[in-house]
């Protein structure tokens, strides 16, 4: 899997720009997917220990604040092998900075935290950062997108029984796709995100595909 993310996250990023062009427009500009609820699933990895990847699951939740949306996940991540299994919270806030030509940039704000326990070692990692978004000016049936942003994190806790705590920057891009099929959207999305410093099981993986559904 590894070997194909690549080529995914490559993909991903021709359907977003291609939508950009294709969308066809609606009533009114929206920066983000609005309000919904729903579940989501892929793949997470991190380039640790050699590199450790596993399935990814849980939930997302948005809601409409005015033309902006507030966006909240939540995923626990089944690592391979003895690795520790994190649960990963994030929280997004997107609102529109300014449209050219039926595109729209929209600000983003992001927060994240994550959580992992082995055997007697535990820790936690907080980030956030700032980015900006580029998807249609007006809704549609068919929303793409494409993120950039830069992040800070810091991971504290206890490994091999040393107290660690660590510092990392990192600038991340992701690129996704939502249909909407009558009453429920479906969303496929790919990011790339790597921390300096070897952070550990950040909120953010270092490569992480997923398809939500809600």
């Amino acid at each position: 899997m590894p070997d194909r993310v690549p080529t995914v996250l490559a993909f991903s990023g021709l359907l977003a720009l291609g939508g950009l062009m294709a969308t066809r427009p609606a009533a009114a500009q929206q920066c983000g997917p609005g309000s919904a609820v729903g579940g989501a699933a892929g793949y997470a990895g991190y380039a640790v220990a050699g590199g450790i990847d596993g399935a990814q699951y849980g939930a997302d939740a948005s809601i409409a604040v005015g033309s902006g949306t507030l966006q909240l996940s939540g995923r626990l991540v089944a690592l391979e092998g003895a690795a520790p299994d994190p649960v990963l919270g994030r929280g997004r806030a997107t609102y529109p900075l300014v449209a050219v030509r039926g595109v729209a940039l929209c600000g983003d704000a992001h927060a994240g935290v994550s959580r992992f326990a082995v055997a007697d070692d535990t820790g936690v990692v907080l980030a956030g950062g700032l980015g900006v978004t580029l998807e249609p000016a007006r809704t549609g049936t068919v929303r793409p997108w494409l993120s950039v942003r830069g992040l800070g994190g810091r991971a504290t806790g206890t490994v091999l029984g040393v107290d660690t705590d660590a510092t990392g920057l990192a600038v991340g891009v992701e690129a996704g796709l939502e249909l909407e099929l009558g009453p429920v959207a479906v969303r496929l999305s790919g990011a790339r995100d790597g921390f300096a410093g070897g952070l550990g099981p950040t909120p953010y993986p270092e490569t992480s595909l997923a398809l939500a559904v809600g």
